[in-house]
């Protein structure tokens, strides 16, 4: 639809990426809340956002959960917990770690999911973000969507170091670097974080390493800073395909 110019702005694609989405939000409670960014519409269906509506926006429609004037990266709805995403890369994080504040301020016991990808990770907001959550021992779990390439600069080539999570140490909470395609895994990192943050723990940093198998966005092709075959082998990890094989091996 985007390429025929029938959706408003722009897409970006979660092809790839879907056990992240599903992991995360299938261990928390209805009263949680996530932000996401501008790649959000695996997590806004993952925490049960309404089709229709999220369809509607994506095409500018009244109906949409911004009444059609925000298009993708632009949506948020509370009623499920979802406190919105933006193109804006790292806005959001700051915005889930100030929810985080407010529920321990109420004593809600609410936990804020933070997702962002690993571009995101070198904004200067988000370090501020997460030292605070450090200092105020927050219910927040920083979850970064590691697929390699920020727009089309490989991580390698954007961080001196090997593992994003291991900043969090910097920040004085604990950091791990998880396999991003397995989402039984995801969903049993993600429930440890939300135990600790609920019972008074503090901050949890999860970088899940992944892969997106299209462009950043509806108009890249994702060739010329990437090789076919660093493609086709992560596509052999689809995680669909991965937690399909799992379910039929175990005759679930």
């Amino acid at each position: 639809l985007y390429q025929r110019k029938a959706m408003f702005g722009s897409t970006h694609s979660y092809r790839g990426q879907e056990a992240i989405a599903v992991g995360v939000c299938s261990a928390l409670q209805p009263t949680d809340l996530i932000a996401s960014y501008h790649r959000g519409t695996g997590h806004l269906i993952a925490k049960g956002a309404d089709l229709y509506k999220l369809f509607c926006e994506c095409m500018g429609r009244a109906d949409g959960y911004s009444q059609g004037r925000g298009g993708k990266m632009h949506m948020g709805d509370t009623s499920f917990g979802f406190l919105g995403n933006t193109g804006t890369v790292g806005a959001t994080v700051p915005t889930a770690t100030g929810a985080a504040l407010a529920a321990k301020i109420r004593g809600s016991k609410e936990v804020v999911v933070s997702f962002f990808g690993d571009g995101a990770a070198n904004q200067g907001v988000v370090h501020e973000a997460m030292n605070l959550a450090g200092l105020w021992k927050l219910p927040v779990i920083y979850v970064c969507e590691n697929n390699q390439y920020a727009m089309t600069v490989s991580l390698e080539k954007s961080v001196a170091i090997k593992h994003l999570a291991d900043r969090a140490q910097g920040y004085g909470f604990e950091g791990r670097t998880i396999d991003g395609n397995d989402a039984e895994l995801v969903h049993a990192e993600t429930a440890k974080a939300i135990a600790k943050g609920r019972n008074g723990g503090g901050a949890t940093f999860l970088e899940c390493m992944t892969y997106r198998w299209d462009g950043h966005f509806g108009g890249d092709p994702g060739t010329g800073y990437r090789s076919k075959e660093e493609v086709e082998a992560w596509k052999q990890k689809c995680p669909i395909k991965r937690l399909k094989d799992r379910l039929l091996q175990e005759g679930s």
